[in-house]
């Protein structure tokens, strides 16, 4: 275990790599090149021989290359020389990533003769302090140092112990404008990223047993866990926070807390899972997901899941169930079709209601069920206009207002 610290601005070199042809081409061998961007996507040229000339096949497949329309290709130049392609980048600094395949009984060599490095590049190891690349284990800083991070963000087979971000680095981890994040774990021992950077954007997915946020600029690309991270909780901490939190879809995640950070937002996309506790006492946080445990037994959901609302507005969009809402202060904006409380579950006691505003007051509401509703203090109001609300039980009102619709279903206990 090491702590390795990025640099960055280490020199270019544009990437040389050689693909040779070998002598055994088969009439209606299938050559494939595929490149692959940096967060696995991928494009390809093929070209079926016709013959058992490799030369000719060579030139080929080099001409498919150089003619294809797609971005991959063209940051390459494509040359021939006999059976053997060339390919080139034409940005030093920018590296490629090729593969070879044949269907069919003929082979290929590759080998790259220059490798590409460069200023912002994960893998050039002059970019480290240590003059090599993190492995497994090593704790990773990021301090001091405006250069960007845009390259070898395929990092998924390392396992951190931490990744730390210090409000010194003005860099970009990612590129946002492709949507592409660094890949990596942060799972190892302590399993922790800390991000208070103050560049344009830090982009990361994974496996991340916990993410503290502590400071970022005001920006909606300010941080981005990628589709599919699995992340055991999010802490959104502090008035230095400035920015957009997007979790993307389908992400894994336990825990999100939002506290004393009245400038931050927090978006989580649609297919969320495992999500059963959320607080939020400041800022805007943003669900299109449910905020419910998922383990069953007995018939009943073990962890009821709860959102905990002190501050700040809270937005549930889509499917957004959730089964305990204790609100003591702020606005929650009830916008979906989920379902409050649960009927057959115990230890879920839908909305208590204390203080602040929890409002179905919109148009864009679509269905919605209450099971069980208490208000102590606050303002809670139905007020749709579109009767899509349904209720198992009345509400009970202790205190508070209640407002609605006179054609509300909406049954009141006093």
């Amino acid at each position: 275990m090491a702590t390795v610290q990025w640099l960055g601005g280490a020199a270019a070199a544009a990437q040389v790599t050689l693909i040779a042809l070998n002598n055994d081409s088969v009439n209606g061998d299938i050559y494939t090149i595929t490149l692959t961007d940096e967060n696995g996507g991928t494009a390809t040229v093929q070209h079926t021989a016709s013959g058992v000339d490799e030369t000719i096949h060579a030139a080929a497949l080099q001409s498919a290359a150089a003619g294809s329309s797609n971005v991959l290709f063209q940051a390459i130049t494509w040359t021939v020389a006999s059976n053997v392609i060339t390919a080139t980048a034409r940005v030093a600094g920018v590296p490629f990533y090729v593969a070879v395949t044949v269907t069919g009984s003929a082979t290929t060599t590759v080998v790259t003769t220059t490798a590409s490095a460069g200023p912002n590049d994960w893998n050039t190891t002059k970019n480290w302090d240590t003059n090599a690349k993190p492995v497994s284990g090593d704790d990773v800083v990021f301090a001091d140092s405006p250069h960007d991070v845009y390259y070898g963000l395929d990092q998924s087979a390392v396992d951190l112990n931490t990744l730390r971000v210090a409000s010194t680095y003005t860099g970009t981890i990612g590129q946002p404008s492709k949507g592409f994040h660094l890949q990596i774990d942060v799972s190892n021992t302590d399993g922790k990223a800390v991000l208070n950077g103050r560049g344009a954007a830090t982009m990361i997915e994974g496996t991340i047993d916990e993410i503290d946020i502590i400071g970022g600029i005001r920006s909606q690309d300010m941080v981005s866990i990628g589709f599919g991270s699995t992340i055991q909780s999010l802490r959104v901490l502090g008035t230095s926070v400035l920015g957009t939190v997007t979790l993307e879809n389908a992400i894994s995640i336990d825990k999100i807390f939002m506290i004393n950070c009245p400038s931050a937002t927090v978006t989580l996309g649609i297919n969320a899972t495992n999500l059963n506790e959320v607080v939020v006492t400041a800022g805007t946080f943003n669900s299109s997901s449910p905020i419910e445990a998922t383990t069953v037994a007995t018939g009943e959901v073990t962890e009821p899941g709860s959102l905990t609302v002190s501050g700040g507005v809270v937005n549930m969009f889509k499917s957004s169930p959730a089964r305990n809402v204790i609100q003591t202060g702020g606005t929650v904006n009830w916008r979906g079709s989920g379902t409050l409380g649960d009927a057959l579950d115990g230890d879920a006691f839908g909305l208590k209601l204390y203080g602040g505003t929890f409002s179905i007051d919109s148009s864009n509401v679509k269905s919605v069920t209450i099971v069980d509703a208490e208000v102590y203090g606050g303002v809670f109001t139905e007020r749709s206009g579109s009767a899509v609300v349904t209720y198992t039980n009345d509400l009970k009102q202790y205190g508070g207002d209640v407002k609605y619709d006179s054609s509300s279903a909406l049954g009141v206990t006093r």
